[in-house]
């Protein structure tokens, strides 16, 4: 019975591992986008003509729903 607990329990630690290895990746990602689209994005606002005012806020509003 000793020994079954001890495979759950390295069981539901594989999990958590697996669980905070995947979030670290998600936000290593999630940050390599927010930079690509912080460097892009100047340049396609000033395309459509959006002030830098209207820049900073959508790029403050990008990093918002990256750190969720």
């Amino acid at each position: 019975m000793r020994l079954l607990n001890c495979y759950v329990e390295l069981g539901e630690l594989q999990g958590k591992i697996f669980e905070r290895i995947c979030n670290i990746a998600e936000n290593i990602q999630l940050k390599i986008v927010n930079k690509v689209l912080s460097r892009l994005q100047p340049n396609v606002l000033n395309q459509f003509g959006k002030s830098s005012q209207q820049k900073d806020s959508q790029l403050i509003e990008i990093s918002k729903l990256n750190l969720q």
